[in-house]
């Protein structure tokens, strides 16, 4: 699923369950970041791959430091993207079925 701004986003997460998302940090209405905090506050445990077309360290550093699962700059190449996600599924899955 694809929304256009930050605001739709959590909209659509207060409406169902996502395995991961792709959360774009300069996103319209609510940046990604922003998002994610919501997403805590809420008790969303939902992984989250943070995406941006800046070049900063420091919001690469604040994604992961509240807990992203991810951090990918633009141009995104599905070769860089597929296995992360394959990665955050898996690591969810054998978490669930952990004793």
């Amino acid at each position: 699923m694809v929304v256009a701004d930050g605001a739709d986003a959590l909209m659509e997460l207060g409406r169902r369950e996502f395995d991961v998302l792709v959360l774009d940090i300069n996103i319209p209405t609510l940046d990604g970041l922003r998002l994610f905090e919501i997403m805590i506050e809420k008790g969303i445990d939902t992984p989250a791959i943070f995406v941006t077309g800046t070049a900063s360290a420091e919001v690469e550093a604040r994604s992961l430091e509240m807990g992203a699962a991810d951090f990918l700059r633009k141009p995104i190449r599905k070769e860089a993207l597929l296995p992360r996600v394959r990665g955050i599924l898996q690591r969810r899955e054998r978490a669930r079925q952990a004793p």
